[in-house]
């Protein structure tokens, strides 16, 4: 079996003065080529456990550590985020908390200056970008003039250009619309095929992510409570107590499931799936 490129183990974190811990007893390996989707409730630690994956949580943020991370084979202690973004890119919910830029261009341009790459690197790798992200039209424009869907466009183009091997996305598509939201995930479908990335996504909008997921981890009350297939997390989810809300044909089909007199009419349907 192939070792994995992150684990936890036993690993728990409480914020500094915070009463609670945010992630308890966490025990989780991930491997090469996963497409992973981390879902649950809001305040139940999905974010905590992305920031843990590139060294965000501890040299970020203070706060009580136990048990361990180790992130390709480095205990997350003993490097640093520097160290660890090079391999693990993270892209935020809020793409404009990222910028640093004036213009797309240069927001691209940004993270393969600190690489320290040759000029002739650099020109490649911003071409495959603009063209993979087609941002050839506002380069040089200011991020924050742009729409919802090409600012995250622009964001995570600006962390892939760096060939990070592990992508990592906390809930990229919470500011979009319907064709926002489809157009990032058919973005990230592709990116995971075509350069082979590892792609971890905590993600409210579960239609579009179980589309391209192949394993789901479900955090309840700051613990991995699920952490497997896909269809199996659907057939036996909990949807008489929906705190994270399934796609609709899913919810149908569990109330069709259910019922012994089937309706025949609309309005009856109407009418039972209210109750």
């Amino acid at each position: 079996m192939k070792n994995p490129i992150i684990e936890f183990k036993n690993f728990s974190w409480k914020y500094e003065n915070a009463q609670d811990f945010s992630l308890k007893n966490i025990n989780l390996k991930i491997f090469e080529g996963d497409i992973i989707g981390v879902v649950g409730a809001n305040e139940q630690g999905k974010t905590t456990l992305l920031r843990c994956l590139n060294g965000l949580i501890p040299f970020n943020w203070r706060g009580t550590l136990k048990g361990g991370v180790r992130i390709f084979g480095k205990d997350i202690l003993q490097g640093s985020i520097e160290e660890f973004s090079k391999k693990v890119g993270f892209v935020f919910s809020d793409p404009d908390s990222q910028f640093t830029s004036t213009s797309v261009e240069e927001e691209i341009l940004f993270g393969l200056e600190n690489l320290n790459l040759p000029i002739d690197e650099i020109k490649t790798r911003l071409k495959w970008a603009i063209e993979e992200f087609e941002l050839e039209g506002f380069l040089s424009k200011p991020p924050y003039e742009l729409s919802g869907g090409q600012r995250q466009r622009v964001a995570i183009a600006s962390v892939v250009v760096m060939k990070p091997y592990v992508l990592v996305l906390d809930e990229p598509t919470s500011m979009l619309d319907p064709d926002g939201k489809s157009e990032i995930f058919e973005i990230l479908k592709k990116l995971a095929g075509e350069e082979n990335l590892t792609l971890i996504i905590a993600e409210h909008n579960l239609t579009e992510l179980l589309k391209i997921a192949e394993r789901i981890i479900h955090i309840d009350k700051n613990e991995i409570v699920y952490d497997g297939d896909v269809q199996r997390f659907v057939d036996e989810f909990d949807y008489e107590n929906l705190q994270i809300y399934m796609p609709e044909v899913s919810q149908v089909f569990w109330h069709l499931k259910k019922q012994k007199n089937i309706p025949f009419l609309l309005e009856d349907a109407v009418g039972k799936f209210q109750k």
